[in-house]
C-alpha cells in the first residue's frame, strides 16, 4: 500500500525531506519554464526540464536502494551543475528591460480583423539545421591538413588494430607516410582506396565497407575537425555519434518523455545508409562548410562509398564519415519536428525516430508530415517500423521496451545476449580465450543490461557462470 499522505517535515527524515522540497522546486520550475518565450522554451526549458526530472529520479533511487546511493548522488550533483550552467545562460540572454520609459510611438491604425482560413497542418515550413541563419564557416582545411592533426589521426584510426599486418606496416614509418599523406591532401591528389565489404548478421543483414587504413586516417582527420562543427547544428534530442550522448542518454531522455505523453509515433527510415542521396548530403554540408577544397575532399570520399547498382545514393556503414554526414542529413527533419510543427516531445537516435503528444490525432498528422520532409530529402519511411500507440503499452526503442516505470529487454534483444553469453562461456571453457578476456565480455553485458529492469536476469547469468544453475 502506498501511503496517500507525505510524512510531515517534521517527523519524515533527512532524505524524504530532500525529496520532498525537489518535488516541489520540480513542479515550480515546470510552471516557470511554461511561461519562458519560445525562442528559449524548447532548447534551455527543455534541457532544464529533462535534467530536474532525471535528478528527481535519482533520489527516489538513492533513498530505496543503499547499494546505487553513492553513483546515484554524484549523478545527481553533475546534473545540478549542468542545471546551473543552462540558468546562467539562460540569465545572459537578453530581456526586455523595465522601469525604463520607452519614447512614444505612432501607432498605425489598426484594420479590422480578418478570419483566417485553417491550412492543413503540414503547411508548415521545412526549417534548415541551426538555430538561426546560418553561417558557413571557415578555416578549417588548413587544420585537417595539419601535420599534427593527421599525426594524431593515425593513432586514433589504429586503435584495437595495431597487430594487422597493413596497420603494423603504416605505423613502423609513421612520419613519412603522414608527411606523403600531407601532401597528397593539400595538392588534391589523394584519392579513396577499393573498400571490402562483408555482411553481418545482427539480427539482420548488413553490409559493413571497410576502407583501406590509410583512408581511415583521413576520415578521422576531417571528424577529428568537423565534429565540434557539426554537433553544434544539431538539436539536443540526436543522441547518436556524440559525445555525452549515446544510447543510454537516449533510453532516459525517451523514458522522461513516456511519463509525461500518453501517446507516441515511432518511425524508422527505410534502408537509411543505403538509400540516402548524395545531392542530400553535399547540400546539408555545403551549408555549413564554405571550402572548396575541404567539400570536394568529402565529395570524393562520398561518391566512393556509393552503391553500385544505384548511382548517386548509399553511404558505406563503416566509414565514421558515414555516421556524421548521415546524422547531419536528418537534423533538417530534427528542426522541422521541433520548430516547424511544434512538437517538443521528440527523440531521434540515427533513423530512429519517436515524437510524443497528448493528442493521438496530431500525431498522425504528423506522421503524414513527416513523410513529406523525408521524400524531399529522397528518403521514405519504412512502413512495417511505424507505430502509433498509447505510452502506457511501452515503447520499443534501442532494444529495451520502455514503459513509465520500467524498461524491459525485447525479447529477440534477450535472445541475441544469450547467445552471444553462452558463446563467450563456451570459448572460455575450451580456452579459445582467456579468463580476463571473459570477464571483459561479462563486465560489458551487465553495465548494459544494468540499464533496464534486469536484476534478476542478471542475477541467473551470474549463477551460471559459477555453475549454479543454468541461465
Amino acid at each position: 500500500m502506498i501511503p496517500s499522505e507525505r510524512p510531515r517535515p517534521r517527523t519524515a527524515g533527512p532524505e524524504l525531506l530532500v525529496l520532498a522540497h525537489w518535488e516541489a522546486f520540480t513542479t515550480w520550475l515546470l510552471e516557470c519554464c511554461g511561461r519562458w518565450p519560445r525562442t528559449v522554451r524548447f532548447t534551455l526549458a527543455q534541457r532544464l526540464e529533462d535534467h530536474a526530472l532525471d535528478v528527481l529520479e535519482l533520489l527516489v533511487v538513492a533513498r530505496y536502494q543503499p547499494r546505487r546511493r553513492a553513483q546515484c548522488l554524484h549523478d545527481a550533483n553533475l546534473r545540478l551543475e549542468r542545471m546551473r550552467l543552462l540558468l546562467r545562460v539562460r540569465e545572459g540572454l537578453p530581456r526586455r528591460r523595465r522601469g525604463r520609459p520607452h519614447a512614444p510611438r505612432l501607432a498605425p491604425p489598426r484594420r479590422p480583423a480578418q478570419p483566417r482560413p485553417r491550412a492543413p497542418h503540414r503547411a508548415a515550413p521545412l526549417r534548415s539545421t541551426g538555430a538561426g541563419p546560418m553561417r558557413r564557416v571557415g578555416g578549417l582545411w588548413p587544420r585537417v591538413t595539419a601535420f599534427d592533426n593527421l599525426l594524431s589521426a593515425t593513432g586514433r584510426a589504429a586503435r584495437g588494430k595495431r597487430e594487422q599486418a597493413q596497420v603494423a606496416r603504416v605505423l613502423a614509418d609513421r612520419e613519412p607516410h603522414v608527411l606523403a599523406l600531407q601532401r597528397a591532401l593539400v595538392s588534391e591528389r589523394w584519392r579513396p582506396g577499393p573498400m571490402t565489404s562483408f555482411v553481418l548478421h545482427d539480427p539482420k543483414p548488413r553490409t559493413i565497407a571497410v576502407a583501406p587504413f590509410s583512408d581511415r586516417v583521413v576520415h578521422h582527420a576531417i571528424i577529428d575537425v568537423l565534429e565540434p562543427v557539426l554537433d553544434r547544428r544539431l538539436v539536443h534530442a540526436t543522441f547518436a555519434c556524440r559525445r555525452g550522448k549515446g544510447t543510454h542518454a537516449a533510453l532516459d531522455h525517451v523514458q522522461a518523455l513516456v511519463r509525461r505523453h500518453a501517446w507516441f509515433l515511432k518511425m524508422d527510415v527505410e534502408r537509411f545508409f543505403a538509400s540516402v542521396p548524395h545531392a542530400a548530403v553535399m547540400q546539408a554540408l555545403v551549408r555549413i562548410v564554405k571550402e572548396g577544397p575541404l567539400v570536394r575532399l568529402v565529395e570524393r570520399i562520398v561518391t566512393a562509398g556509393g552503391r553500385a547498382d544505384a548511382p548517386g545514393r548509399g553511404l558505406p556503414i563503416g566509414n565514421l564519415t558515414s555516421q556524421w554526414l548521415a546524422n547531419l542529413v536528418l537534423g533538417s527533419l530534427d528542426r522541422h519536428v521541433i520548430e516547424g510543427m511544434r512538437i517538443s516531445g521528440y527523440a531521434r537516435y540515427m533513423d530512429d525516430f519517436v515524437l510524443f503528444a497528448d493528442d493521438r490525432e496530431r500525431l498522425r498528422a504528423a506522421r503524414e508530415e513527416v513523410s513529406d520532409v523525408l521524400a524531399r530529402l529522397g528518403l521514405r519511411p519504412k512502413a512495417s517500423a511505424t507505430m502509433l500507440a498509447p505510452t502506457r503499452s511501452g515503447l520499443p526503442f534501442l532494444g529495451f521496451v520502455v514503459f513509465p516505470g520500467v524498461r524491459r529487454v525485447r525479447p529477440a534483444n534477450r535472445r541475441r545476449v544469450l547467445a552471444r553469453w553462452k558463446r563467450r562461456l563456451w570459448q572460455w571453457r575450451q580456452g579459445v580465450i582467456d579468463e580476463e578476456a571473459l570477464a571483459d565480455g561479462v563486465r560489458s553485458m551487465m553495465a548494459h543490461l544494468e540499464h533496464g529492469t534486469t536484476r534478476a536476469w542478471r542475477q541467473r547469468c551470474c549463477a551460471a557462470l559459477e555453475g549454479r544453475g543454468p541461465m
